[in-house]
């Protein structure tokens, strides 16, 4: 897990010890990649972040400062954290598990009328 000499599956630990040790891990670490969880980007990788949305607001500012309210246009949407990503893939599962219910209630009433019409003799 880490260079400390410790073999954490041989280590008879509690899940409590374990929850505390990963809490213990630093920005970027691949436990936090993996969960798409917010301390998936290092200090400096979320300092980039902040800077890029900075210059694309002050961008967008200085490029309608002089429209009317009308004409001006939309304001530039940040770049994605980890929540957002995290966000999305939740919602494209549950569309993909709705989609699969919804295949298999359509294939189950197609079996149901082919057993219909084989009993009726058509």
């Amino acid at each position: 897990m880490w260079d400390a000499g410790l073999d954490v599956w041989a280590w008879k630990a509690t899940p409590r010890r374990h929850a505390v040790i990963t809490s213990q891990l630093r920005p970027g670490a691949r436990v936090w990649q993996a969960r798409m969880d917010d301390r998936m980007l290092t200090g400096d990788q979320y300092f980039h972040l902040q800077t890029l949305d900075g210059i694309a607001q002050l961008t967008w500012v200085l490029a309608n400062k002089d429209l009317e309210k009308s004409k001006r246009s939309k304001p530039p949407k940040p770049h994605p954290r980890p929540a957002d990503m995290r966000a999305n893939r939740d919602k494209a599962a549950r569309e993909q598990a709705r989609a699969d219910r919804g295949l298999a209630w359509f294939k189950r009433a197609e079996t149901m009328r082919d057993r219909m019409l084989t009993e009726s003799g058509t």
